[in-house]
């Protein structure tokens, strides 16, 4: 994929778990001690402002002097955060979308758009658990745009769905449970207008596959040939993925940014790996996130 990505030619989408964007100070109504000054992970101003600088420079790079229609973020402590990373790109129009969940920590997603080129008609987030449940864990965050100027819609879902905590298999049904939610939605959204131009992206902490009905995982082919956005022993996995509407299929390319600056030599498994803030509690002021970016592009124009 280029590296200059032109708005008139095409709308340009990021996908991207950016590995703890926690603030510094803490939050009483959150298990955030650990990304405070005195916590394990000794994060303090310094390190946060790094933290943003360096996410910023990742984006910027993706687009050039053109910037992106729209960024989709996986953990995001709050709003605070969204708006300073915004803000750290300030030739880049950019506006933040975040609710708070429920998730103990205070991991969440979060929204920047462009409002020059796609305006919010809304958002809100879809709750995944509830504490009678069993479990909680982070929203979905639903927003529609509308894309300037031929007013096509664009209804998007981003998601950083239950880990794998207590084994794969075993926590396979909070990921299903999650996913069906999402469904939920986008069936009522296929009621009123069959042919809608739907977007489900994010880390959803698992392996690619096609299992949301009328929905084309794109990261399949990446995942066959050994390709992925975050690397586990050695292994590259695909664990963020982006699934298109049949509206959007024939007119999206969907890429995984990987230049070299975003990597590091594996030490310990050989090979490269994404070049990190943190391992462990191992700082590294050079590092980015453990997973690297999805660049989704969609050809700018009618969608219908």
């Amino acid at each position: 994929m280029a590296a200059y990505i032109s708005a008139q030619d095409s709308l340009c989408i990021i996908e991207y778990n950016v590995e703890n964007l926690f603030h510094p100070q803490h939050d009483s109504l959150k298990d955030d001690w650990e990304f405070t000054p005195e916590g394990l992970a000794h994060w303090n101003n310094y390190r946060y402002y790094r933290k943003v600088e360096q996410l910023s420079r990742v984006i910027t790079n993706i687009c050039g002097i053109f910037s992106p229609t729209i960024v989709g973020l996986c953990e995001v402590e709050n709003s605070t955060c969204l708006s300073q990373l915004a803000q750290r790109m300030l030739h880049y129009p950019l506006k933040p979308i975040l609710y708070e969940s429920l998730d103990k920590r205070g991991i969440d997603v979060g929204i920047l758009f462009d409002s020059t080129q796609v305006d919010c008609l809304s958002s809100r987030p879809i709750r995944v658990a509830e504490p009678s449940d069993g479990f909680v864990t982070r929203d979905v965050l639903y927003a529609c745009f509308r894309v300037r100027p031929k007013g096509d819609t664009l209804h998007l879902f981003m998601c950083h769905l239950p880990s794998q905590r207590g084994g794969a298999a075993a926590s396979e049904w909070k990921r299903q449970l999650a996913k069906s939610k999402v469904l939920t939605v986008i069936d009522s959204l296929r009621a009123v207008s069959p042919n809608a131009a739907i977007i489900v992206m994010g880390d959803m902490n698992t392996k690619p596959k096609e299992d949301m009905p009328d929905l084309h995982n794109c990261m399949l082919e990446f995942s066959r040939q050994g390709r992925g956005t975050h690397r586990y022993q050695g292994r590259w996995t695909c664990l963020d993925q982006v699934y298109l509407s049949p509206a959007l299929t024939d007119k999206t390319a969907v890429a995984i940014y990987a230049p070299d600056w975003l990597l590091e030599r594996d030490k310990k498994y050989l090979g490269f790996k994404p070049k990190r803030t943190l391992t462990g509690y191992r700082y590294n002021k050079n590092g980015f996130s453990d997973h690297l970016p999805v660049v989704i592009k969609i050809e700018h124009k009618p969608i219908y």
